[in-house]
């Protein structure tokens, strides 16, 4: 079966991915720093209060999977209305004037992350039904997760440039002029594209078939296993990389270099694995991207205050390794709901891989958060040596143990498939 793709269409399609990265992992890395240095609250009350509302999500994701399915046509107003609603929602959560601090972050966070799952969950729904071959899931894939690891770039650094200008609150208020600005200019190419491309092809896939009783997950629940497990193994570091380079380095002034080198490196990690899996396929080249982070990242375990080139290059190497991560899920998926007939689903079936990477964050800072209380953590104030080997073990040994499991599960699916 012949390529469909062209540059233009990638492009259109994929640009979207850049600001709807500002309503992922910034919001876990940014969101708890900032109410607990300015609130004073405590972290065991930020991760019990996420994992809460990944509990919402536990039903509110499949949800929105499945009534985008079945009403096909209102698809893209509703995630015109989802970007207005993150917008205010990102813009919001950043104030420092709030009488009750924790509600307050509470609602803003199930705001935004509620309209990026409406957002992400259509997004990629929409490629998986676009493209003929495996072959083209890969390319759909790659282009999103590029234009997604561009705006977690984006997302993530320049706070740490802007806060040495001005106060943290104004920072993510910049942040989110230029989430508005992108998002509105990225619907546009958007909503060209679909008009052109999916329109008409969707509309055959959509209500009459969907019935909840032919919905089956019998095939995927292997991949969402290794899914679930990989991703909360990359979320323990990315809820704790502020506290590490602050905390235990001391080289908080670099923190921005440090994340623009991670992420530049995902960058360049998708287009690696990209490559490497035309000829290796999909899962094997997923296996060895897991493989070079846990090889990469154990050692940071092992750092000490002053450690800057020894975490540069933990940095490179892991955020290679991320590529992997961000690139073969989505596009797995697509080859598995393709393999088993399942087009008419496919946007729940993405709702359930939203809400695992969700989840991931939110068990990865309840487990980091308590711990770290546990052993009377202090954000941003001096620590027990005790506290800092806590911080050291949780952000850099037990990922790379949760990560072993998803590698073994992973090899294992693997084999099968080859026999």
């Amino acid at each position: 079966m012949q390529s469909e793709l062209k540059i233009k269409d990638l492009l259109s399609y994929s640009f979207l991915a850049l600001p709807l990265a500002f309503l992922s992992i910034p919001l876990y890395i940014y969101a708890p720093d900032f109410y607990a240095t300015e609130y004073g609250l405590s972290l065991t009350s930020i991760g019990i209060s996420l994992l809460f509302l990944r509990v919402i999500d536990a039903i509110q994701d499949p949800l929105i999977g499945y009534y985008s399915d079945k009403n096909s046509k209102y698809k893209i107003n509703l995630m015109f209305i989802a970007i207005l609603i993150a917008f205010a929602c990102f813009y919001l959560v950043f104030q420092n004037h709030v009488n009750s601090p924790l509600i307050w972050f509470i609602s803003c966070i199930f705001l935004s992350t509620a309209a990026y799952s409406i957002l992400i969950i259509n997004l990629t729904s929409f490629g998986g039904v676009w493209g003929n071959t495996k072959k083209d899931k890969t390319s759909i894939s790659s282009y999103r997760e590029f234009f997604g690891v561009l705006g977690l770039l984006i997302a993530v650094t320049l706070p740490a440039v802007l806060q040495q200008r001005m106060s943290k609150q104004e920072s993510f208020e910049y942040l989110s002029y230029f989430f508005l600005t992108s998002a509105l200019l990225a619907f546009i190419f958007f909503y060209k594209w679909h008009k052109k491309q999916i329109e008409s092809r969707y509309k055959k896939i959509s209500t009459p078939l969907l019935k909840i009783t032919n919905i089956t997950f019998k095939p995927f629940v292997k991949f969402y296993r290794i899914y679930a497990l990989s991703m909360l193994a990359s979320s323990i570091p990315g809820v704790l990389v502020i506290f590490f380079i602050r905390d235990k380095l001391n080289l908080e002034a670099y923190t921005g270099l440090f994340l623009l080198n991670y992420f530049a490196c995902a960058m360049l990690g998708v287009l690696l694995w990209k490559k490497v899996s035309f000829q290796l396929g999909k899962q094997r080249t997923w296996l060895l991207a897991m493989m070079l982070a846990i090889v990469s990242f154990i050692w940071a375990c092992l750092l000490d205050e002053g450690d800057f080139y020894q975490y540069l290059l933990i940095c490179i190497f892991s955020g290679i390794a991320f590529g992997g991560d961000l690139l073969f899920p989505p596009a797995l998926l697509a080859d598995n709901v393709q393999q088993e007939n399942k087009q008419q689903n496919i946007t729940l079936y993405y709702g359930i891989l939203s809400f695992i990477a969700k989840l991931a964050l939110s068990i990865a800072s309840l487990i980091s958060f308590v711990l770290l209380d546990y052993f009377n953590f202090n954000a941003g104030l001096k620590n027990t040596e005790t506290a800092l080997f806590t911080l050291s073990l949780t952000y850099g040994f037990i990922p790379c143990l949760i990560k072993t499991l998803s590698v073994y599960y992973l090899w294992r699916l693997t084999h099968e498939n080859k026999n």
